[in-house]
């Protein structure tokens, strides 16, 4: 092919519509997980959708990803009606068994919180505070706001 005649994207397509090419496998595959993936989801209760999700399905065995023990409690108990619908769809008719796993979506970090500086008067009024109060330990609290370490 000359560099006049070539275009990437013909390239791609080519790549795309090979029926044994490795990428046409890939996207089938990936296809193929899509349908399962709405199937399943279309058949978890509506309040658990946002918190359960599908992992993978082979040989008779489902299994699914909850965000928390909670919501694999919730599915745990709503699984023989879960099944029972899926067994009537062809892609899941050998459906033996749903695992549930518990694998909570963690959270960014939240970020640094920087405290304000106190005023001087209510310095000087937690100041007397903690110097009239018999309590160590709470004085000792009075006094780390004042001066932060």
């Amino acid at each position: 092919m000359s560099k006049d005649n070539y275009s990437a994207e013909t390239e791609i397509s080519r790549l795309i519509n090979a029926r044994d090419s490795a990428l046409a496998r890939l996207i089938d595959r990936a296809q193929k997980i899509l349908s399962l993936q709405s199937k399943v989801k279309a058949r978890i209760p509506k309040d658990c959708q946002a918190f359960c999700h599908f992992l993978s399905y082979r040989d008779g065995l489902l299994k699914l990803q909850a965000d928390s023990a909670t919501w694999a409690t919730r599915l745990r108990f709503q699984q023989p009606q879960i099944m029972a619908q899926l067994k009537q769809l062809a892609d899941f008719h050998d459906i033996e068994k749903i695992k549930i796993l518990v694998r909570p979506q963690y959270a960014k970090p939240s970020p640094k919180i920087t405290a304000k500086p106190i005023s001087p008067a209510a310095a000087d009024h937690l100041r007397t505070m903690a110097e009239t109060l018999d309590q160590p330990e709470l004085s000792a609290a009075l006094r780390h706001i004042i001066e932060p370490k």
